[in-house]
């Protein structure tokens, strides 16, 4: 007789982010971007009426050559999303090998699970820099173009509130096919 043993698999789940309650008492925005190339998803995105639309452009081209942009600004801090025909610099975080070509440097990032996609978002190394989102491509490395455009964010003095609500931000963008 043969014995057979069954086999549990535990899949951790993922840790919830927490959500500080100065965010859950913001009063939110939505505004939905439709992509004018082929090349990026459409979007909508939430964000605190903290913020305001500082510029908003969607120019539709030929053969695919138009472009969108979309700057929230509170502060002096702006938050931008381009989507346009240039490409994207490959991400490197601490441990990563060395690559030539354009790279971003990043030494510390944090995760965002925007089903499907991967994204980190974190300070560019060099001074006075932005803060970038990366996300993870087909080829295991990260890009500074993500599924909705290049997204980032400046400011000569971003607190830790405003970085807060950035990552809020990030969070609840849902992104239409």
């Amino acid at each position: 007789m043969l014995d057979i043993t069954p086999t549990l698999e535990v899949t951790p789940l993922p840790e919830p982010t927490a959500t500080p309650s100065a965010l859950l008492d913001l009063k939110w925005n939505m505004m939905t971007v439709k992509s004018p190339l082929t090349a990026f998803s459409d979007y909508k995105i939430y964000y605190p009426t903290t913020w305001t639309i500082k510029e908003y452009k969607n120019t539709p081209g030929t053969n695919d050559s138009g472009f969108s942009s979309l700057v929230l600004s509170k502060d002096g801090i702006t938050m931008t999303i381009d989507q346009n025909e240039f490409g994207g610099d490959v991400c490197l975080y601490s441990g990563d090998a060395v690559m030539e070509g354009s790279i971003v440097r990043f030494s510390d990032y944090k995760e965002i699970s925007q089903q499907p996609y991967v994204w980190r978002w974190g300070q560019v190394e060099s001074v006075n820099s932005p803060y970038g989102v990366c996300e993870l491509s087909a080829d295991t490395k990260y890009s500074t173009l993500t599924a909705i455009g290049r997204v980032m964010l400046n400011g000569t003095t971003v607190d830790e509130s405003t970085l807060e609500e950035f990552n809020y931000i990030l969070e609840k963008i849902v992104i239409l096919k």
